[in-house]
């Protein structure tokens, strides 16, 4: 006997699907049912549904308040890497292989650099804990991403950077990876562009979940080790980790 879906799902368009999930346990039996078997999809959680899927840097241009153009923003881009390489002289602690840029922007993601990178994970459940932990919105909804990127690597919109760094413990515990944005606008706005028209592959995944779900999700992910002591292996995230376990009973 088939089992019963315990979600709302709208149609494919233009690549991309929607999954409204009603409660938490259905983001279980979603990714048991429909994306156990898919290997390839990476996953972002964001704890505003309405956001958009675009790099922290993108939106610091954007908030500059001028208008630039697509030359202007990689012009931008260039000089803001080189500064930060300017600015890291003596300061990284130790000697690692920084030939290339992508290893720069890796680690100016890692240290709260504006960068034209979005974090990723190879878990869906590391993902929902990202949607889920930070307290706001009180009300809303969450969202975690599913993005199966073959096909927009393949026409050069997209590339999918899994940096060579040996002393970023987060990437490491957080199944980490990231992508770069090769286009202007966001990483649905570019599966709608890619996918324009395809109606049966679901090549971004939404699934939408409401904050009012936030502590029974958090509960259960901490169940499985999944927390900011485990995601983030340094003093500070453990701190956030106590204050969880103070404010969210049970945890």
């Amino acid at each position: 006997m088939a089992r019963r879906k315990r979600w709302e799902e709208t149609p494919v368009k233009d690549g991309v699907v929607t999954i409204q999930l009603s409660r938490w346990q259905s983001f279980y039996e979603y990714v048991e049912q429909e994306l156990l078997d898919y290997t390839d999809y990476i996953y972002r959680g964001q704890s505003d549904a309405v956001w958009k899927l675009e790099s922290s840097l993108r939106r610091l241009i954007r908030n500059s308040g001028q208008y630039l153009n697509e030359t202007d923003r990689e012009v931008i881009t260039l000089r803001h890497l080189e500064n930060f390489k300017k600015n890291a002289r003596g300061r990284r602690g130790i000697s690692l292989d920084f030939d290339s840029d992508e290893n720069w922007w890796a680690l100016g993601q890692h240290y709260g650099l504006a960068t034209p990178l979005l974090d990723w994970t190879r878990s869906p459940f590391v993902a929902a804990y990202f949607a889920m932990a930070p307290m706001e919105p009180r009300d809303g909804m969450r969202c975690i991403f599913a993005l199966y990127p073959t096909k927009s690597l393949d026409v050069g919109k997209l590339s999918q950077i899994e940096p060579s760094l040996n002393d970023n413990a987060r990437l490491v515990a957080q199944s980490g990876l990231f992508t770069r944005l090769h286009s202007h606008g966001d990483v649905e706005a570019m599966v709608r562009e890619v996918c324009k028209n395809d109606s049966e592959r679901f090549t971004l995944i939404k699934i939408i979940l409401d904050s009012t779900q936030r502590i029974v999700a958090l509960r259960a992910l901490n169940r499985m080790n999944i927390n900011h002591a485990t995601l983030f292996p340094d003093l500070y995230r453990a701190a956030k980790f106590s204050n969880n376990q103070l404010s969210i009973k049970d945890y």
